[in-house]
């Protein structure tokens, strides 16, 4: 819309540009009002999604604190959210390390320390908490923010970004680069005091500083440090400072250890669909609706393949109509049943005939456990149909839980007919609920390896092990040794073992190949 253009004349400007938008298509009205109305000047719109700034550091110096994280959020006018990544936690919260929250509704919080509300003669201060759920809002407005939560604590590091609430918040190249902020040490919220304002924590813990100046925040005395520096406890700070807070800078200082529960962060979400597409029609499999001609020269093939969290399911040989606008993938769970409904969403109108589709979904979110699929779809042929197969959902990818080797069992030496080991390599499987052990006795290496590794890799039902001697100065001697490792969270099935390793009498790679199922 130019400046100065009515309403009038911009909508025939644009139908002339556009002709194929005009009312005689159905696609664009003008709803009827004053016909004079002009914009001027013209409307600035920015492009939805744009990438927007990081927030800024608190000014005119960025103070690390315990229980806060402070910031300027930035960008004027956009609506934007502000995401807390949980980058760095030190034990035994590291558990949550890479948690991604957001900063809900800012609220005044006033100076004084016995007060939340604002008290008159008091400055106020802006401070959230961390939510689940993205907070839309001209967060410029704010100035300077204090978050806090008990997600934040000492010693640890976040990472806070902002996106576009007109963005994708799936796609993380709609965010914005990360402000990364330590909070201090825990007690320790000020460095030097003989000076006004004191300087920031330096990393120690005592009674004259640290303790002092919670006491003088907690006195209301003048030149105290900001609430948002005293305010320690409890798990959830309670924008108050009183005689709670000075006792555990103390306590601090007399050596005890951060006392409260931590983070919980987010409930997981609830397992959903995160994607269903289908082939469209297969290559030569119409058929006639009406004639009882077969699309799908195969009958319905429902193949699950679990993972970590996840569940792929892949309907093969579907007969549907060929004019489907969709073929919807829906999802109920009752316990620990998946119920998932396939379903064929018309375009207006079906043609007279039916095409062979390939069907596939991905179930996410989901709890490790097992669980048993049902799988239902109205078949052309034989009406409604079921397949109910039960599955295990594993803790995570398949790895190496641990592996160990026996130390030399017995001696011998290069370039002569003594061999070490008096018995070949042989290898021994044994299995159990998704793990593989695997023993491989009589091996032979040098006498004095760093290590013996055994690494995994696993390709579809193969798994494939490696075993390898890191040998950085060697003995001019060898020695038989019993290897062995374990492989867990691996999904029950049927599988094929490659266990290989360089054979010091043949001078050459050597594996043993054996199938197995997981039970």
């Amino acid at each position: 819309m130019a400046s100065g253009d009515t309403v009038k004349v911009a909508y025939d400007k644009a139908m002339a540009a556009y002709s194929m938008c005009a009312p005689t298509e159905g696609w664009c009205m003008r709803f009827a009002g004053d016909e004079s109305f002009a914009v001027v000047p013209v409307v600035q719109r920015g492009i939805c999604g744009n990438i927007p700034d990081p927030p800024e550091p608190e000014q005119p110096i960025a103070v690390p604190k315990n229980r806060y994280i402070s910031m300027v959020p930035g960008n004027p006018v956009w609506q934007t959210a502000l995401r807390v990544t949980l980058t760095n936690l030190p034990a035994p919260f590291d558990g949550l390390n890479g948690t991604k929250m957001w900063i809900g509704q800012p609220r005044q919080v006033s100076e004084n320390a016995g007060k939340i509300a604002h008290e008159p003669g008091w400055p106020d201060f802006i401070s959230a908490n961390l939510q689940c759920e993205p907070y839309c809002m001209d967060w410029d407005a704010v100035g300077l923010l204090h978050v806090t939560d008990d997600e934040i604590i000492p010693g640890a590091v976040y990472d806070v970004q902002t996106i576009d609430c007109g963005a994708d918040f799936d796609n993380e190249a709609s965010y914005s680069p990360p402000l990364t902020i330590t909070t201090s040490k825990w007690g320790d919220l000020v460095g030097r005091c003989a000076v006004i304002p004191c300087t920031p924590p330096d990393g120690v813990v005592n009674v004259t500083t640290d303790v002092t100046a919670c006491v003088d925040k907690f006195k209301n005395l003048p030149n105290a440090v900001m609430k948002s520096r005293a305010d320690i406890e409890p798990n959830f700070p309670d924008w108050l400072v009183n005689i709670a807070d000075v006792t555990y800078v103390l306590d601090v200082f007399r050596g005890f250890p951060y006392p409260f529960d931590g983070p919980e962060g987010c409930p997981p979400p609830p397992p959903h669909i995160g994607m269903h597409s289908n082939s469209g029609c297969l290559p030569g499999s119409e058929g006639d609706l009406d004639s009882g001609t077969e699309p799908c020269v195969e009958d319905d093939q429902i193949d699950l393949k679990p993972g970590p969290g996840t569940l792929e399911l892949i309907h093969r040989n579907a007969s549907y109509n060929c004019c489907q606008d969709d073929i919807l993938v829906s999802l109920s769970i009752v316990g620990n049943v998946l119920r998932l409904t396939e379903e064929e969403i018309p375009q207006g109108g079906y043609c007279d005939c039916i095409c062979c589709f390939n069907v596939e979904s991905t179930v996410v979110d989901l709890a490790p456990g097992q669980y048993t699929v049902e799988y239902c779809w109205l078949d052309y042929e034989m009406g409604a149909r079921c397949h109910v197969e039960d599955v295990v959902i594993p803790e995570g990818e398949p790895s190496i839980a641990a592996y160990s080797n026996s130390g030399c069992l017995d001696q011998g030496y290069h370039n002569s007919s003594q061999e070490p080991c008096v018995e070949p390599d042989r290898i021994e499987l044994a299995v159990e609920s998704g793990t593989l052990h695997v023993l491989h006795n009589d091996a032979t290496y040098n006498c004095c390896p760093d290590d013996i590794v055994v690494s995994l890799s696993v390709e579809g039902n193969v798994i494939r092990l490696t075993e390898e001697e890191i040998l950085t100065i060697p003995c001019f001697c060898l020695c038989c040794y019993n290897v062995d490792a374990t492989v867990v969270d691996l999904i029950p099935g049927p599988y094929t073992v490659e266990y290989c390793w360089y054979d010091y009498e043949t001078d050459g790679e050597k594996c043993h190949q054996e199938d197995i199922v997981i039970p």
